[in-house]
């Protein structure tokens, strides 16, 4: 597994049953701060959260991280822009290849797809 714990990513390795450090993601990632999931189908992961948390006053980015790589990067996404200023919870949807995104203040609710 991956998990991403405020700028910080771990990997699980179910064999060892240890989690190890890994490259250092470019937003906070919380479980109420952020939305995290495992794109199937890019066979990557994405982050949606800001840095420095919920509370901070830099915009929300979405970030992909490569796991046969170990490297994240931040998406310039096309479309419409990312909601701000947000509590959101997230999913993502294999049958649609869809990241869902949904924003508690504003009731919208964001999808993006990382790869066709």
């Amino acid at each position: 597994g991956v998990r991403p714990l405020k700028d910080k990513t771990f990997i699980y390795d179910l064999a060892a049953n240890k989690w190890s450090p890994a490259s250092d993601n470019p937003s906070f990632g919380s479980d109420a701060h952020s939305a995290f999931v495992y794109d199937s189908n890019a066979n990557a992961c994405l982050l949606f959260g800001r840095k420095g948390g919920n509370y901070s006053k830099e915009p929300w980015t979405l970030s992909v991280y490569d796991i046969a790589n170990d490297k994240w990067e931040v998406v310039d996404v096309q479309g419409d822009p990312l909601p701000q200023n947000e509590t959101v919870a997230g999913y993502y949807d294999p049958a649609h290849n869809a990241f869902v995104i949904y924003c508690g203040r504003s009731a919208q609710t964001y999808v993006y797809r990382h790869k066709k």
